[in-house]
């Protein structure tokens, strides 16, 4: 699957960015040890998936670059947040979305976001890479 290795090399490369801030809204936590094992005090299991986006919000306005990783279909109910708060702010929040891709052909359409959609190992390997030096709103769609 496309999403582990996007998810493998999110955390080889999370060592090295102590300004980073993963929100983990997923159902199911692929990883789970490892995310919170390399980002330690700066891993959160979100349990509220509708105030998700309210919180990278906060986090980014401290000057922390939160990550925010959820199935496509919470960033579709977050529609509205995103492009309000995220997209009319520019801030810099990255988002990765797992599953459909209604999401991400919704969100693409937000002012000022960037859509990254991975269809091979390289790509998302990159993906990593292009969510990392961009600066705004990103959004990663992984399968």
């Amino acid at each position: 699957m496309l999403s582990n290795v996007f998810f493998d090399e999110l955390i080889k490369v999370g060592v090295r960015y102590k300004n980073w801030v993963v929100l983990d809204a997923r159902d199911s936590f692929y990883g789970e040890n490892d995310f919170k094992k390399v980002f330690g005090e700066r891993y959160i299991e979100v349990d509220l998936k509708g105030i998700c986006i309210n919180q990278a919000v906060g986090l980014a306005l401290t000057g922390k670059i939160p990550i925010v990783l959820g199935g496509a279909e919470m960033f579709l109910n977050s529609l509205k947040e995103i492009q309000d708060n995220l997209s009319g702010n520019c801030l810099n929040i990255k988002m990765v979305g797992i599953g459909d891709t209604k999401a991400k052909d919704h969100i693409e359409k937000s002012p000022y976001m960037n859509v990254i959609a991975p269809t091979n190992e390289a790509d998302a390997k990159t993906a990593v890479l292009s969510m990392i030096e961009g600066y705004g709103p990103i959004y990663v769609h992984v399968i």
